[in-house]
């Protein structure tokens, strides 16, 4: 590896391969070279444990991702200190990771944390900082603290846009903020903010992993107001972006979960069985058979077997 840009560069055009295990193959390797300089504690091989970290993550593998980004934390701790921006920024990934399994109070903890670290630098990173209250705003959110995570996000989208090239981020955020509009009732300005975060990640040069939330949105209001067969077509590109990026990871099986959904509401009894089925065995497979996530789906699923079995018995078309 000869410096930090040609590891991302060629990190970068693996992810864009789309190449089954080609990440984790790189990933390995990398860090079977870097480990053995310097006795480990070396910056290249910082780099790959974090990235190991987002990789694992991405395709929800929680407690391997956590064990990378913990092994960051170590070595960032000796290389640049425990009070640096490297060190708050692994601190938002970990924190991250916390967030996704479900572990709302330690992702938060660590969320202030890295926070904390971020005010106290001479020159903050802007950048950096609004991720951390990107999350903030998404932990909040899951925990139905609406006006907290609406708060957060406006803050977030403020230093956004008085960056240069953010695109994506900024696509990330206003797709966020709809969403919290669209629950909040507030739907032009949802609607407003959706159309432009849609925009932007269609105008980015590479394929978002943030993008595929955005049409989860889209098809919610699709959804809300009737149009149904757009809600289903926003569902379809979400799921197939989601699988080519990351594979059936959570995000996935939320996608198809979703398309259960709608596909009852429009009396398609045999694709909602399949998809919510298809769904609950993502999340079996992701969280576990008694996580509330999967029980729930789980239930979704036995729920729509009956109702066929029961329309089947009385020979409904």
């Amino acid at each position: 590896m000869k410096t930090a840009e040609d590891f991302y560069a060629l990190l970068d055009t693996i992810y864009a391969s789309g190449e089954e295990g080609a990440v984790e193959g790189f990933l390995t390797e990398m860090a079977e070279e870097t480990v053995k300089k310097d006795g480990g504690v070396n910056a290249e091989y910082m780099l790959c444990m974090c990235e190991f970290g987002s990789y694992y993550r991405g395709v929800s593998r929680y407690a391997d991702s956590l064990r990378a980004f913990r092994k960051a934390e170590e070595l960032i701790a000796e290389l640049f200190g425990k009070e640096s921006v490297n060190y708050a920024s692994n601190l938002t990934n970990m924190a991250n990771t916390y967030r996704m399994m479900g572990d709302t109070d330690r992702a938060l903890e660590l969320f202030l944390h890295s926070i904390r670290i971020y005010d106290a630098l001479p020159e903050r990173d802007d950048y950096l900082y609004a991720g951390a209250l990107n999350n903030i705003a998404l932990l909040y959110r899951g925990t139905g603290e609406a006006e907290k995570a609406a708060a957060y996000l406006r803050q977030t989208l403020h230093i956004l846009e008085g960056l240069a090239d953010r695109k994506e981020e900024t696509a990330t955020a206003c797709a966020n903020l709809a969403a919290l509009c669209a629950e909040g009732g507030k739907a032009d300005e949802a609607a407003a903010l959706l159309e432009r975060a849609i925009e932007l990640f269609r105008a980015l040069p590479y394929e978002s992993a943030h993008f595929a939330a955005a049409l989860n949105s889209r098809a919610a209001m699709l959804a809300s107001a009737g149009e149904n067969g757009e809600a289903m077509v926003c569902l379809r590109d979400a799921a197939d972006r989601t699988k080519a990026m990351f594979g059936e990871n959570a995000d996935y099986g939320v996608c198809r979960r979703n398309m259960a959904r709608l596909s009852a509401r429009i009396g398609d009894r045999d694709a909602a069985l399949r998809f919510m089925r298809e769904a609950a065995g993502v999340f079996h497979r992701v969280f576990g058979a008694d996580h509330k996530i999967t029980r729930d789906a789980a239930q979704e699923a036995d729920t729509l077997a009956r109702a066929a079995a029961d329309a089947g018995g009385r020979g409904e078309e």
